[in-house]
């Protein structure tokens, strides 16, 4: 068996990119064993996106430089088509997504008034250390607090049929564990009058049906693909993690870890915590690959 023989380097003006461009390219470019196919418009967080089909992943295609603005100039966005929504299943998802927020945040401050729940205990530690988790994670995988659940309330609605089951699953994943993550800080607030706790916490529980209702309304005139709708999300999206960057590393974590509970607390208490707070990053930023 002779000795391998090394590939040469490519030329300098080309650039070797992977078989899925090459529908983009004029046919005297395109490889002949590879298929031509059709378009494929689908939903990313509310917005119509274009991508083409794969074919012979394993094949390359040398590109000349010259092609690439040709190439990139191609790329059709899609832009608003007009359909029919399932408008049953979002007004009912409107009313599930209120009955999760307030659960979850309205139920650790209940207990802790009237059932006499310790808020540092270890179920409380795990609610909150997880939840602590998710927050970050949303502020760098998704968005951000107040505005991000009205935005996402939006976003949820104009979604495609096709993608708003998925988003859904997220959305009230995270909405749920963001409300028990607010409500046990809220309980601990001990010199908060209960009604001043129960305002605070109805404002996280409506603010993202009120996104959604917001969303109804514009329904059959929003296009995700529109400049300044993008723009208008893009600088809410950008507001809103750079709040949740502060609330989740310095109110939330440190505080917890530095000043509150977990400072002091024992093996177990502090395992439990930082189990809880890395399952939370983790689970968010998973869930991060479909919303």
């Amino acid at each position: 068996m002779g000795p391998m023989r090394k590939r040469p380097p490519l030329p300098p003006r080309e650039l070797q990119l992977r078989p899925q461009l090459q529908q983009k390219l004029p046919p005297q470019n395109r490889a002949k064993n590879h298929r031509q196919g059709g378009e494929d418009c689908h939903f990313h967080a509310g917005v119509e996106l274009v991508t083409l089909p794969l074919a012979a992943p394993s094949i390359d295609l040398l590109i000349p430089l010259s092609n690439i603005k040709a190439l990139c100039a191609s790329t059709r966005p899609c832009t608003k088509v007009d359909r029919s929504y399932d408008m049953g299943i979002r007004i009912g998802t409107l009313f599930v997504m209120l009955m999760t927020g307030s659960i979850a945040i309205f139920g650790p401050i209940l207990l802790v008034r009237f059932a006499h729940v310790h808020p540092s205990g270890y179920v409380f530690t795990v609610l909150k250390q997880f939840g602590t988790g998710v927050i970050i994670s949303t502020a760098f995988v998704h968005m951000g607090i107040i505005f991000h659940s009205a935005i996402i309330g939006v976003t949820l609605v104009v979604a495609g049929d096709s993608f708003y089951k998925i988003l859904l699953v997220v959305i009230i994943f995270h909405q749920m564990f963001e409300g028990l993550a607010l409500g046990v800080r809220i309980s601990k607030l001990g010199t908060v009058r209960l009604r001043t706790k129960l305002l605070m916490a109805s404002a996280f529980a409506l603010i993202t049906p009120l996104g959604m209702a917001i969303g109804l309304g514009v329904l059959n005139s929003f296009n995700g693909n529109d400049k300044a709708t993008i723009i208008a999300i893009g600088t809410l999206d950008a507001f809103s993690a750079g709040i949740l960057v502060w609330t989740g590393f310095v109110q939330m974590w440190s505080n917890d870890w530095m000043y509150g509970d977990l400072r002091n607390a024992g093996a177990v208490h502090t395992c439990l915590g930082m189990f809880s707070l890395v399952s939370g990053l983790v689970a968010m930023s998973v869930l991060g690959k479909w919303a």
